[in-house]
């Protein structure tokens, strides 16, 4: 369905509860060579799995619905001709009663297509995603879960992964940056949380994994000790970050190399010197005998 498209992708509204209707328009895009006849609904979604992949519900599912005071303003069907960009448009009430949370519906194309033998099959659907949140209520907030990284004992870490829930009532985007600080507290590596600037919805908890770039390096006769991993993180609307420190225990391998063959060169050293006394020994008492 690349010759297919609904735009925009993702709307983030901030909406006035104040039971007026909201138009919000989206754009179907066919690029196809034919004419395609495409049906339009509206369905509630949510998150699932670590990468936040969206999840479209059942009806009546779901604690933050947006289909229950969404409509179709055009019709729920219509024949697109190629090359045809066809306007959808949406309204959505937005009541003083409702609860200060946020709600999650999308536009979803269905794309009749038909086939050799003359029937009628259904192509996988796209679909714009409607994020609503009533303005001055619901507080953003983030929880961090926990910090995990790909270091190993003989290994700094390339990669943090961060698990974060949101217990708000909204969703929010995870801000913040990931140091890598020295036994000597000076920065070695950083990165930045969610650069692609993803949405947790309110209620879940998702995965997201942050590069750590190097910016520094230590002699390498200094590189052992126990690091620091130091996440700050934020949601999207809050000025004040928290903080989480991880311990992370490295030892330079050359460091390693060295002191073994420092000991085996002792060793063999003490060997030697055992070896010529016991020799010194014996020739004295051969010696002596004769």
């Amino acid at each position: 369905m690349s010759g297919i498209k609904l735009n925009p992708v993702i709307q983030n509204l901030v909406l006035e509860a104040n039971g007026q209707e909201t138009i919000v328009s989206l754009e179907f895009q066919n690029n196809e060579p034919q004419s395609r006849l495409v049906t339009f609904s509206i369905r509630d979604f949510s998150t699932t799995g670590k990468e936040g992949q969206i999840q479209f519900l059942q009806p009546g599912e779901g604690a933050f619905r947006l289909s229950p005071f969404t409509r179709l303003v055009t019709p729920d069907k219509a024949i697109v001709e190629s090359g045809e960009l066809y306007t959808i448009k949406v309204a959505i009430t937005a009541d003083p009663k409702l609860p200060p949370t946020g709600y999650y519906g999308a536009v979803v194309a269905q794309v009749a297509d038909p086939l050799a033998t003359g029937t009628l099959g259904v192509q996988p659907a796209i679909s714009s995603l409607l994020m609503v949140r009533l303005n001055g209520r619901g507080e953003e907030k983030l929880a961090l879960k926990s910090v995990e990284s790909d270091n190993t004992l003989f290994r700094l870490p390339t990669q943090a992964t961060l698990s974060i829930q949101n217990p708000g009532e909204v969703h929010t985007a995870p801000r913040g940056r990931i140091l890598l600080l020295s036994p000597r507290q000076t920065i070695i590596a950083r990165g930045t949380v969610n650069e692609d600037s993803s949405y947790v919805l309110p209620g879940v908890e998702r995965f997201y994994g942050t590069p750590l770039k190097i910016v520094d390096s230590e002699p390498w006769y200094q590189q052992i000790g126990i690091y620091e991993l130091v996440t700050e993180y934020r949601a999207d609307g809050n000025a004040r970050p928290s903080f989480d420190r991880e311990d992370v225990v490295y030892i330079n391998p050359y460091i390693v190399l060295i002191a073994l063959l420092a000991i085996t060169i002792l060793v063999l050293a003490l060997r030697w010197v055992s070896f010529r006394f016991r020799l010194a020994e014996r020739i004295s008492k051969f010696l002596k005998k004769s």
